[in-house]
């Protein structure tokens, strides 16, 4: 199994997931040029993709599914209702009927070799959900756009090879910085996203679990720094003692790239 990001953040997400010959996308929120740029440089193909999963309605996560979906002719399953919002919006384009694929929180879904399964996230839209795939026993699980965290949450990640996981700010740059006080408080909230002090803590349980690799994505630009989530890390490493290379690898996902590819 091969796991990575290919852009994280506000500006744009998507994630790749490739296992005996089947490949997917999970989100597709930059333009399709831009990804299918970012599927070349892992040495992938973008005709290759077999099907691309949506995590949730928010344009930094959908902006060039309709495109890929058409160019390549590539099925996108997103939840019920997240397909109610996109087709009453027509927010990505005509889609073909035929690629218009449906699931339900909870529900198992077959890829193939790829058996996936999406649990609901804590945010502010229709139905988030994060996915947690099983490859030949190998477990890898993507849960961004976080508000908190949830039993159901633990129960799907704290037992994986491989997470891509959210440390998307820094709680007192954020409180400081120069948002209006309504974004930060919708940052803040129960159903936005996770400081980087809870990030690091479900880490350090994920860590103790048996999890080996860690991507912690979705840092934003204003309100977070990659040495802020690596001291945080560092605090919870030291308390467990687990040494990283020896005990487990992370990483901090790239805003507009890919970052190293994970294989398991």
């Amino acid at each position: 199994m091969k796991f990575c990001t290919l852009s994280s953040g506000s500006s744009g997400n998507s994630a790749y997931l490739e296992h005996g010959g089947t490949s997917l996308l999970i989100d597709c929120g930059l333009s399709g040029r831009h990804i299918e740029s970012c599927i070349e440089s892992i040495g992938a193909r973008p005709d290759a993709i077999n099907y691309i999963l949506i995590t949730h309605e928010h344009i930094d996560h959908i902006r060039g599914a309709g495109v890929f979906s058409r160019k390549y002719g590539v099925p996108i399953y997103a939840s019920s209702k997240t397909w109610d919002w996109i087709l009453k919006r027509d927010a990505i384009g005509a889609i073909a009927p035929s690629n218009i694929r449906t699931f339900e929180t909870g529900e198992e879904i077959y890829l193939d070799n790829i058996r996936a399964k999406a649990f609901k996230t804590p945010h502010d839209a229709v139905d988030s959900h994060g996915f947690r795939f099983e490859c030949d026993g190998k477990i890898a699980v993507i849960a961004t756009d976080v508000g908190h965290i949830t039993e159901e949450i633990e129960e799907h990640i704290l037992t994986c090879d491989v997470a891509i996981f959210e440390a998307n700010h820094d709680e007192k740059m954020l409180i400081d910085g120069e948002y209006p006080e309504y974004l930060k408080a919708r940052i803040l909230s129960d159903y936005g996203h996770l400081p980087n002090r809870i990030s690091a803590q479900i880490a350090s349980k994920m860590i103790e679990n048996g999890t080996k690799h860690l991507i912690l994505s979705h840092l934003s630009k204003e309100n977070n720094t990659p040495d802020k989530v690596k001291k945080e890390m560092l605090k919870v490493i030291t308390k467990i003692g687990a040494k990283e290379g020896a005990d487990f690898t992370y990483q901090i996902a790239p805003r507009m790239e890919p970052c190293e590819v994970v294989a398991v």
